[in-house]
């Protein structure tokens, strides 16, 4: 296969009128032309990248840690398992980490951030946690010690536009750090 930059060449396949260098307005002028057909080619390849998936799934919720020991205990109370670790704690500084399984491939990242107070709420509203048993749930989170926004778990309908509707049955708590937490479950 030839590549632009032979094609554009007088010599490569085509016979040109002498092999003199080519004047420099020429010179610029083919230079100009690859520099086009290059980002033509380059657009082209994003556009079809583009059309592909690029997000498959949700993967992580990161909140900070006051108390790093108190909100990965909270959240193993309420089901999750410790999937990946690191950090380390010393007498100046805490780096740990920990990335907590919430099932289907879902994940709570836990980061060390001691003594860190008021977090602004910024963007995010709150994180969603499903389950197949919000007032289970909730029980579980009470006895971990969550702080309960909702009074108790109720149900919702959520009338979809142009899309089905459902009912599920929700209930919001804060947990260690003041992170809002929503426990969703589908009832139809």
């Amino acid at each position: 296969m030839i590549s632009c930059a032979e094609r554009a060449k007088p010599t490569a396949g085509r016979p040109e009128k002498n092999d003199a260098p080519l004047p420099k307005e020429r010179e610029r002028k083919r230079d100009m032309a690859l520099t086009s057909v290059s980002h033509v080619r380059l657009l082209e390849k994003e556009t079809i990248m583009s059309k592909q998936p690029v997000i498959t799934g949700l993967h992580h919720i990161a909140i900070r840690a006051a108390d790093f020991d108190r909100s990965l205990a909270f959240y193993t109370a309420l089901g999750m398992t410790t999937e990946l670790a690191w950090g380390e704690k010393t007498a100046d500084k805490d780096t740990r980490a920990a990335m907590l399984g919430c099932g289907r491939g879902s994940h709570l990242e836990l980061f060390a951030a001691p003594g860190s107070g008021a977090k602004p709420e910024g963007s995010w509203i709150h994180v969603a946690l499903e389950t197949a048993d919000c007032d289970a749930a909730w029980e579980r989170a009470l006895k971990a010690g969550a702080k309960p926004q909702s009074e108790k778990p109720f149900e919702a309908d959520i009338n979809g536009v142009g899309t089905p509707s459902a009912r599920v049955r929700i209930v919001f708590f804060h947990g260690p750090d003041g992170e809002v937490v929503e426990f969703f479950q589908r009832l139809s």
